[in-house]
């Protein structure tokens, strides 16, 4: 699958799921807010081994950046957002995929 027909795909997938509520294994984020330009740390935890491998993991739509795991949890580096807002987390094992709404705020820049 080419990879814009594969952006597409996961696209329809995380819109189609947002019509049914989140999917998956249930996430816990710390901290659950971080600066809009990004380059912040947090620790997603959960039953990453119910997922599998995983080949894809996203916040705000943008690929997680330096991934840590342990064996229940993972700290990832953040890379930003293009505005301020709540964002799913979506992650893509090789047994299951989960989409969590909402779960992470990036917040406005300061006045």
């Amino acid at each position: 699958m080419s990879r814009p027909a594969f952006a597409l795909s996961l696209f329809a997938l995380a819109a189609c799921a947002g019509c049914y509520g989140d999917t998956g294994i249930k996430l816990a984020v710390t901290p659950d807010h971080a600066s809009l330009f990004g380059q912040t740390d947090v620790t997603i935890t959960g039953d990453f081994a119910a997922l599998g491998d995983v080949d894809y993991f996203s916040v705000a739509g943008v690929q997680v950046g330096n991934p840590r795991w342990s064996p229940s949890s993972v700290t990832v580096t953040l890379q930003g957002a293009p505005r301020p807002g709540r964002y799913d987390i979506v992650i893509r094992g090789s047994r299951g995929l989960t989409i969590q709404h909402g779960l992470f705020t990036y917040d406005p820049p300061p006045k």
